[in-house]
C-alpha cells in the first residue's frame, strides 16, 4: 500500500484492486456518495474506510468521498502521478464530471483543458 499523512488525524492508503469483492465495496462506497467509476485499478481509504479510488493509465477516472476536501487530495494526486511513471505513463487526461471540485483547479497545477474534445464510453 502507499500511504499519505499531512497530519496525525489524517491517514490515506492506496491499495491495487485484486479481488472481484474488494472491486463491489468500492463501487457501493462510490454509489452511497453519488459517484460513478470507470474501471478502477487502486482503492483509497481512510481508517479502514474506502473514501475513493482511481485508475492507473492514459485514462484516469478519479473519486474521492465528498466529506474529503480538494485540497486534502492533493496528496492523492502526488500517490497517482508516482504510480503512474513507476508503469511508465508520461502523460494522461482526467476524466472530471461537469460538477467536480476539481475542475477550478486542475488547470491551476498544470492540466490542459482539452475544450474541443467529447467523451464516450462503451461497456464490454
Amino acid at each position: 500500500w502507499w500511504s499519505v499523512e499531512r497530519d496525525p488525524a489524517m491517514r490515506l492508503k492506496v491499495f491495487p484492486l485484486r479481488t472481484k469483492e474488494e472491486f463491489q465495496a468500492v463501487n457501493e462506497a462510490a454509489k452511497r456518495d453519488n459517484h460513478n467509476l470507470i474501471q478502477p485499478t487502486h482503492y483509497v481509504t481512510r481508517e479502514g474506510q474506502i473514501v475513493g479510488a482511481f485508475s492507473i493509465g492514459n485514462t484516469v477516472w478519479w473519486w474521492l468521498d465528498s466529506s474529503l476536501k480538494v485540497r486534502d487530495s492533493w496528496e492523492m494526486f502526488d500517490a497517482l502521478e508516482t504510480l503512474q511513471r513507476h508503469v511508465g505513463v508520461t502523460q494522461y487526461v482526467i476524466l472530471l464530471p461537469k460538477d467536480s471540485p476539481y475542475n477550478a483547479v486542475v488547470e491551476q497545477v498544470g492540466f490542459e483543458h482539452m475544450e474541443d474534445t467529447q467523451v464516450f464510453r462503451r461497456v464490454l
